[in-house]
């Protein structure tokens, strides 16, 4: 709860490190453009002010800070929710998105579980996340900010998350970004 009060205060300070960092974002996009498989309906978790959903083409973001969806509003359409609970009936999404967004979230294997059940059989997963011990997250941890509230997890540790709640073949691929890369999965029949 902490943190989405701090998003709700930084929101457009937020927002602003995409312009700030806009070469860092565009390769960020470009890597995940190139390895997500964005098939419809689609919906990113945790989209904050919508430059995922946007740039990627995203059919929905959903996010609990008030203050980014209203900026997300302009690039998409936005719910306000948790990833914990997800508004959306079972089995209706083809791909599911989380970008920079597992590090946020108080219980991944909830929210992992939860995308399981609105993710249609053999629909997809995709979450960019900063690897537990790389440089990058060391010295966004030492930084603080918005990173004050984050949780790293290694590959081992999202592999077998989604293992149990039912991707039973996960892939990983490190970006060119060091420390920041993608696991990714096809949920089972029946999971």
């Amino acid at each position: 709860m902490q943190s989405i009060e701090y998003f709700n205060r930084r929101a457009l300070e937020y927002d602003l490190w995409y312009e700030r960092n806009q070469r860092l974002f565009l390769t960020e996009v470009t890597f995940l453009r190139s390895k997500f498989v964005i098939a419809s309906p689609s919906l990113e978790v945790g989209c904050g002010s919508g430059r995922f959903i946007a740039t990627l083409k995203i059919d929905v973001g959903i996010d609990p800070a008030i203050e980014l969806l209203k900026l997300a509003k302009k690039r998409g359409m936005v719910i306000c929710g948790k990833g914990e609970e997800l508004p959306f009936p079972s089995h209706h999404f083809r791909s599911l998105f989380l970008i920079t967004t597992i590090e946020f979230v108080s219980n991944p294997t909830a929210v992992l579980r939860e995308a399981s059940r609105v993710l249609r059989d053999r629909g997809y997963i995709g979450i960019g996340f900063i690897e537990r011990g790389s440089r990058l997250s060391q010295r966004y941890m030492e930084k603080g900010g918005f990173y004050q509230y984050s949780n790293f997890y290694s590959k081992e540790e999202l592999e077998a998350i989604l293992k149990r709640v039912g991707f039973p073949t996960v892939y990983y691929c490190p970006s060119p970004i060091p420390g920041f890369s993608l696991i990714s999965g096809w949920k089972a029949d029946n999971a």
